[in-house]
């Protein structure tokens, strides 16, 4: 596996796994701008971040 493919799917499951845990601990308070997004459905988000890590590998498969 290359280093190019693992930046690709690392970096974005790195992000989302933090943010998660982050949130789910509860200490910190979104700014009003983004309270509003929490009442959408998560798997519209869930979604856009295999988007984005499908992109990424994509992108390394085309490039080799």
């Amino acid at each position: 596996m290359g280093i190019e493919l693992g930046l690709a799917l690392g970096i974005p499951i790195a992000y989302l796994l933090i943010s998660t845990a982050i949130l789910r601990r509860g200490e910190i308070t979104l700014p009003r701008a983004l309270r509003q997004f929490t009442n959408r459905d998560p798997l519209f988000w869930n979604t856009m971040v295999a988007i984005a890590i499908a992109a990424g590998l994509l992108r390394w498969a085309l490039a080799r």
